[in-house]
């Protein structure tokens, strides 16, 4: 083995780093929700105050969360958002010890959410047959749609 081939990066490694980002970018945007500033956000991650700022220029679905986590409204609301799309993590036991950590997502808190913002669409019959929806309702859903579909996509990536 050549000493250029020992130095070259493993693909592995770029898949580690790629991992860890998405793990910061999450613990990020979790302070957001949780109604941290952006400064403390990035303290609690210990990155600069930049780095979450060029995340969000080049990933949509980040910037998506980051706008719902500092949305004005109902911090409630802004939870089951949290949950619904970026998902809770729930330990994994073996023989008493956590062995792992998965994270789960909640489809039905999501469609909840989904009937709450855009009946018409979403709601059971009753609800689709209101049509007294103002113009900033339907955009709002229209929103919160695109949300659930970025969270998607990034599900099957």
């Amino acid at each position: 083995m050549t000493a250029k081939e020992k130095s070259a990066p493993h693909a592995g490694d770029a898949e580690l780093r790629s991992r860890e980002r998405d793990e910061r970018k999450n613990k990020f945007l979790e302070q957001l929700f949780r109604g941290q500033s952006v400064a403390a956000a990035c303290r609690a991650i210990g990155a600069d105050r930049r780095t979450p700022y060029r995340w969000r220029e080049f990933d949509l679905r980040f910037a998506a969360l980051w706008d719902a986590a500092t949305s004005e409204g109902d911090p409630i609301e802004r939870e089951a958002v949290r949950r619904a799309i970026m998902g809770t993590r729930k330990p994994i036991f073996r023989g008493g010890e956590k062995v792992a950590e998965v994270v789960e997502h909640s489809d039905t808190l999501l469609m909840f959410l989904l009937k709450a913002r855009d009946p018409a669409r979403y709601g059971t019959a009753t609800q689709k047959a209101k049509k007294d929806d103002s113009p900033d309702d339907n955009l709002k859903g229209a929103r919160d749609a695109l949300l659930s579909k970025f969270a998607a996509l990034d599900q099957h990536d």
